[in-house]
């Protein structure tokens, strides 16, 4: 019988960080819109990995489930930013 092997936390700090990356390169004028756009999803997917994964208890599923509010958070900022202007060069 093969041993289980052990559990790896690579998918929710990876979601965590994409998540935090995601969230304040906001700030940057043209550039972080677009990188945010790709790292908030990529947070909210990853992370939904991860706890589909770890299904009940695992030992990495708050880092997971951090990784997908941020990402969340982040692609609601995103959206209301650019519905509303904040994020174009004649708003600055």
């Amino acid at each position: 019988m093969k041993p289980m092997p052990k559990p790896s936390p690579a998918l929710a700090v990876v979601s965590l960080v994409s998540g935090i990356l995601s969230l304040t390169i906001l700030i940057i004028p043209f550039v972080g819109v677009f990188v945010s756009a790709l790292l908030g999803p990529l947070a909210v997917l990853l992370g939904g990995l991860e706890l589909k994964k770890t299904n009940e208890g695992g030992p990495y599923r708050k880092i997971a489930l951090s990784g997908v509010v941020i990402g969340a958070i982040s692609i609601v900022v995103l959206i209301v930013g650019v519905a509303t202007g904040t994020f174009s060069e004649r708003a600055r």
